[in-house]
């Protein structure tokens, strides 16, 4: 899809998209900074021992969030581990679900978001589409996907085409979703 300027319009199933999206569906009164949301989402990662020396640097975490830079290999690393997965399922149960006013909402965007991704194998979607069916399932879902889209390779968003003001993430709406060509 062309925009009117001539630039390619992606729903691309990303880390970036991802949490933005999670991020866009906490409620007004939950808001946090995005260092604050990625020391939520990433709690595990940062309690890890082996992970002590690890500091999050502001303008890094919001080029990680803004699609400006790949997320750190040290993080991708860890959640590409099942176990590790799960961690992170329990970790959102925990810390970001209960600050959403919809988190069934959320996840339904994020779904979609995936689904409507031309550039994911119909192999891919239907090996993680076969978690999200479940509801008892959807939250590894979530961090399978969240793992994937950290581990897929990166495209580097085009900042002066990103809508920057965008409060929710209905996929077709959402700001940084644009891309360069």
């Amino acid at each position: 899809i062309l925009t009117t300027k001539g630039e390619f319009l992606l729903n691309r199933c990303d880390f970036s998209s991802i949490s933005t999206c999670l991020k866009n569906h906490i409620s007004e009164s939950n808001q946090m900074s995005q260092p604050d949301f990625l020391y939520e989402l990433f709690e595990d990662f940062m309690d890890d021992p082996a992970n002590q020396d690890f500091s999050m640097d502001n303008g890094l975490v919001c080029r990680w969030l803004t699609g400006q830079a790949k997320i750190s290999p040290k993080i991708s690393a860890y959640y590409s581990k099942p176990s590790n997965q799960k961690k992170l399922a329990e970790t959102i149960h925990q810390n970001l679900l209960p600050l959403m006013s919809d988190c069934n909402m959320a996840m339904q965007d994020i779904y979609t978001l995936f689904i409507q991704d031309d550039t994911i194998s119909d192999a891919k979607k239907k090996n993680l589409a076969s978690l999200y069916k479940p509801a008892s399932s959807r939250l590894l879902f979530l961090a399978k996907l969240i793992s994937f889209g950290m581990e897929r390779q990166f495209i580097k968003r085009d900042t002066k085409n990103q809508k920057i003001n965008c409060r929710r993430c209905p996929v077709t709406h959402c700001a940084g979703l644009y891309y360069g060509q």
